[in-house]
């Protein structure tokens, strides 16, 4: 590719010829694209101890990709980003893997598991299309102030445990397959 631009040279009081490897710059590079000649604009920057480096294209589509020469889309990052503030997404969430930063607190992964590790809570309805599994775990779970809990314990019967009160076995109320316990303002089933 033809390109011609714009490079900035640090000031060396020493030496005032410019180096042929450093610096950084932009830079307007001839695409040939299907459709026609355009061109892309690239940014160049010159780490320490290495030749300069694209870091940064806008294609002449206008699709901008950092880290990656071929955007495929109107933001293409190849490496991690992180933001100190909020993300806004007003459409589809597109993604392989989502795992928090700590690495033991929330996973979605595209098959389709929603994994918490800890506590959970919505000032809203939870939809859940197919089902809600329950796994036998530890029956001395922590509870949370004011809520009570649904849990299997390691006898694999479905309990009910009112907020300050023990655990009640409601496998028989629920009385089998595909029925769902209901509980009160009390916490009376």
């Amino acid at each position: 590719n033809v390109g011609a631009g714009i490079l900035l040279v640090p000031d060396d009081p020493g030496d005032a010829t410019p180096s042929k490897s450093v610096g950084s710059g932009i830079i307007a590079v001839r695409s040939d694209d299907l459709d026609g000649i355009g061109s892309h604009l690239v940014f160049v920057t010159d780490p320490a101890l290495n030749v300069p480096q694209e870091r940064l294209r806008i294609t002449a589509e206008g699709n901008v990709g950092i880290g990656k020469t071929n955007p495929e889309a109107m933001l293409h990052v190849n490496g991690d980003a992180q933001f100190d503030n909020n993300v806004t997404i007003n459409r589809d969430l597109i993604f392989n893997i989502i795992t928090d930063i700590d690495g033991g607190g929330v996973t979605i992964d595209p098959n389709g598991i929603l994994a918490v590790l800890g506590t959970v809570s919505s000032n809203v309805n939870i939809k859940v299309r197919d089902g809600i599994y329950l796994e036998a775990d530890n029956d001395s779970l922590d509870n949370i102030p004011g809520y009570g809990r649904l849990f299997v314990k390691p006898d694999k019967k479905l309990y009910y445990q009112a907020p300050a009160g023990s655990a009640i076995n409601i496998t028989p109320v629920v009385g089998g397959k595909n029925k769902i316990p209901f509980f009160n303002g009390s916490g009376s089933i």
